[in-house]
């Protein structure tokens, strides 16, 4: 009887301890709550409230010209079964600029939308650059504390843009689990953004050692809104999104009118970042105008000492390549599998843990985008891009091509004339006085 009491006790205090935590953070309860499985899911429901970027009627990237493929049909075929064998929901490749693929599947079409994860940072990588051009910021290698008063007179202050840019900031990194007071929970579903990654600690010297740390690009975009006076969403819209003709995208927002997630969770569509890829490719300039200052472009694709692998969160080479046999991501090394290295010699890729991915490859023209809305087993890293860029040069043989054989089916790519002009994904119609992402819903 005394150990049912201490139980029934015991019970009780925990419900009211829960019910005085719930109702002090109501939305952070909901999205742990809610979450499930959805984290990889396309569009996860529990990244609200949310904010439109929104985008513009721009160019669209043109098809192949007739039969003009610069892949050959053989590799266009085994990268789509490669692709499909791996839980992939679309593959886009571009070559000089030109789609070669565009392939979906299942229910997937181009009008569908992802978590692009943590690829979002290359976008905060992309406006610091025009931010400094336009002189709301003076360098990149200026101290972050000369825009953030609450480190002013901080160790933390002494960060510079080029540091957190690069992850090598020294912020202690965030620690994800499963519980409700892990840090990675209150940085995914927290209710203050901005507040968990002021109180980031320092843990160690900036500038000395590269460690993955997603509020390293938090804290770029904080420098951007503040020094800008613009929401986050707005400078995106502005600067890139609309130049560039995306469809409209979400930011997930701590509360109302609150403040952007930077590094994740930027709802877009896998094309948005084929056009991302083709943008760098051309060093920042897209459809004969100047988006992105090239010399800007050039410093995030050079590395440094302290990350000879990584740039201005983009990834460069190999480094981050598994070769000893393994077949999946490993969260704690941050090393991806892969069965052979790259055939090509300079590599710059998008990276997120949720396997959405962009690879270019400057000495080819070449953009690779793959996007899934959940994790593949036996992953490989390298073995997609092998296959197309040795498709491509075959076709730039001395020697003339094959002949196509009857017994290769013909690669599934969508002409133009059948594509209406979308510009908008699978969310509702903006309104045109919207604001929010809420009223879209």
């Amino acid at each position: 009887m005394q150990r049912r009491r201490l139980v029934l006790g015991a019970l009780i205090l925990s419900l009211i301890v829960a019910a005085i935590v719930v109702g002090r953070q109501p939305v952070f309860w909901y999205r742990y709550i809610a979450i499930g499985d959805q984290i990889w899911t396309a569009q996860p429901v529990v990244f609200r409230p949310r904010e439109v970027v929104k985008g513009g009627d721009g160019s669209e990237l043109p098809f192949v010209d007739g039969d003009n493929w610069a892949i050959t049909p053989r590799a266009i075929n085994a990268a789509i079964n490669h692709s499909e064998l791996r839980d992939t929901d679309a593959l886009i490749v571009l070559q000089g600029g030109r789609v070669e693929i565009e392939r979906y599947w299942g229910t997937v079409s181009r009008n569908t939308v992802f978590n692009a994860s943590a690829i979002a940072g290359v976008t905060t990588a992309l406006l610091t650059g025009i931010a400094i051009d336009e002189g709301h910021i003076g360098s990149v290698d200026d101290e972050v504390g000369t825009y953030i008063k609450e480190w002013r007179n901080d160790p933390r202050g002494k960060i510079t843009l080029r540091q957190a840019l690069r992850m090598t900031s020294g912020l202690k990194p965030v620690e994800y689990g499963g519980w409700p007071w892990s840090e990675g929970s209150a940085y995914l579903f927290g209710a203050d953004f901005g507040g968990a990654l002021l109180n980031t600690e320092l843990a160690q010297t900036p500038g000395t050692a590269w460690q993955f740390n997603p509020e390293d690009i938090n804290l770029v975009g904080l420098v951007i809104e503040r020094t800008t006076g613009v929401r986050y969403a707005d400078y995106l819209s502005e600067k890139i999104w609309q130049p560039l003709g995306q469809a409209h995208g979400l930011l997930y927002l701590d509360r109302d009118d609150g403040l952007a997630k930077k590094s994740c969770c930027f709802i877009s569509r896998p094309m948005d970042w084929a056009k991302i890829g083709q943008l760098l490719l051309d060093r920042g300039k897209f459809d004969g105008k100047q988006v992105v200052p090239a010399a800007w472009v050039d410093q995030m694709i050079r590395p440094s000492s302290a990350a000879p692998t990584f740039g201005f969160q983009v990834w460069l080479g190999d480094g981050h390549i598994d070769y000893s046999g393994a077949t999946v991501f490993d969260p704690k090394s941050y090393m991806m599998p892969a069965s052979e290295p790259f055939t090509a010699s300079k590599v710059i890729t998008f990276h997120s843990p949720g396997y959405q991915r962009v690879w270019i490859f400057p000495e080819y023209e070449l953009v690779i985008v793959r996007a899934s809305a959940q994790p593949s087993p036996h992953w490989d890293e390298t073995n997609l891009s092998n296959i197309l860029i040795g498709g491509l040069t075959a076709n730039r043989a001395p020697e003339p091509p094959p002949q196509r054989e009857e017994a290769v089916p013909q690669r599934e790519v969508i002409p133009p004339r059948e594509i209406a002009p979308v510009p908008i994904s699978d969310i509702e119609p903006l309104p045109e006085d919207a604001d929010n992402a809420e009223d879209i819903d």
